[in-house]
């Protein structure tokens, strides 16, 4: 329901334009409403309708029938620029495309890594690179200093931790993390030429860098997630090519990156701005830091518009609008994880909260393969941070990047008061 504080839409709307308005960057919840209200299925400007409803996006994300993605040769077909470009190539062929026995296959050869037991197996390296940086930022506000949280944990901690898994040495590591950057701003909605070109040349430099990778780990196995997708590719009944564990790779490491860096930084914020729901949970116990995490995972959800391919296969109504065939159906899971017909207050951070889970992570087959390591990751850092920096303030009110697929900050710079 529209009340007195949201405003109304005028005729020509675009909800894309919209989200990125510096009003919607910071307070996103009046412009959220808005959408829920007055156009929850809307076709942008974009050419893509654009679904933001928590009941409508769970259905688009959960009947694989009603929205699948077309498949590799067909996505081509329908944009000469996937065929054209080796990066928009590279985003067709990878399980984001992919659905049925296709995308099971691809999911296969990763799942094994992210399971519970291999998360818990990770969680010491996890706790030490966390304590090398809240140290490293501690003894620097003991200093003095002001320090930038997003360049000093939130954006180096998943690009070490991503990097060693998969096996990286740490001096090709910032020359990748720009790269992998590079690559990854090709999956905001309608890139320029201008960023196809410069993700063509990062995702050709970080092939090649990765078949040598795999090469070398094939003659000289060890202990990480290379080694065991090359394991589990020559174990398998199942055919896997070498451009297939590159294309695995390359997903692990995109997802991990930016996706984890976002996710970092609102917790952040957000914890600086709870201190009581903070106590409680250092306070309590394992749950008490699950339901924290959720919370903040719901309220600043780090994806808002997920890069995943779904078109209708028939005309699908949705209230009063009716999505014809064939459309690109995408969805706002942040304003989703808001909508008040699902949560009260949805603009309040409430780790006590119950009901319907949030979409954070999508749902159905595509559910993020990595949502137990991004919440490992989390948990430990916003206990490391709570328990050794929390008396830290931030210097100013920290800027929103500007960005259509993840909602995260530029800079959070915080002092010792």
């Amino acid at each position: 329901m529209v009340d007195a504080t949201t405003p109304t839409a005028p005729e020509d709307f675009d909800p894309l334009s919209m989200l990125l308005d510096q009003n919607a960057l910071r307070e996103p919840q009046p412009h959220y409403d808005l959408l829920h209200a007055t156009a929850p299925v809307v076709r942008t400007q974009g050419g893509f309708y654009l679904v933001s409803r928590y009941d409508d996006t769970s259905r688009v994300l959960k009947d694989n029938a009603l929205f699948r993605s077309p498949g590799t040769e067909a996505i081509n077909a329908a944009d000469p620029r996937f065929a054209s470009h080796p990066a928009l190539n590279m985003v067709s062929r990878s399980i984001l495309a992919l659905d049925g026995k296709d995308h099971t296959h691809l999911r296969k050869l990763s799942a094994r890594e992210f399971m519970p037991r291999r998360v818990f197996d990770i969680q010491p390296t996890i706790e030490r690179i966390c304590t090398k940086h809240v140290d490293s930022i501690r003894i620097r506000l003991c200093d003095g200093e002001t320090v930038d949280v997003m360049e000093e944990l939130a954006v180096p901690f998943p690009l070490e931790l991503i990097a060693e898994m998969i096996g990286i040495p740490s001096s090709d590591r910032p020359y990748l993390a720009t790269v992998v950057r590079a690559l990854l701003k090709l999956i905001e909605p309608d890139p320029t030429i201008e960023v196809v070109s410069a993700a063509d040349h990062a995702f050709l430099e970080l092939e090649e860098y990765l078949l040598r990778h795999i090469r070398d780990r094939r003659a000289r196995p060890q202990d990480d997630l290379t080694s065991a997708l090359i394991a589990t590719a020559e174990a398998s009944s199942e055919s896997y090519s070498d451009d297939q564990i590159v294309l695995s790779l390359i997903v692990v490491w995109a997802a991990g990156f930016d996706t984890s860096a976002a996710a970092i930084g609102n917790g952040i914020v957000t914890l600086l701005g709870s201190p009581n729901e903070t106590d409680a949970m250092l306070a309590g116990g394992q749950n008490e830091s699950r339901r924290f995490v959720d919370e903040i995972l719901r309220l600043e959800c780090p994806v808002q518009i997920p890069p995943a391919f779904r078109y209708a296969t028939a005309d699908i109504e949705f209230g009063e609008v009716t999505i014809p065939a064939g459309s690109d159906v995408r969805v706002l899971l942040s304003a989703a994880n808001r909508d008040r017909a699902v949560y009260d207050n949805p603009d309040v951070f409430c780790p006590e909260r119950l009901g319907r889970p949030a979409l954070t992570f999508s749902a159905g087959i595509h559910y993020c393969l990595g949502a137990g390591l991004a919440k490992a990751e989390l948990t430990t850092i916003l206990r490391q941070y709570a328990l050794h920096l929390r008396h830290a303030v931030l210097v100013k009110e920290p800027d929103r990047r500007t960005s259509l697929l993840f909602r995260t900050y530029g800079e959070v710079n915080i002092a010792l008061e």
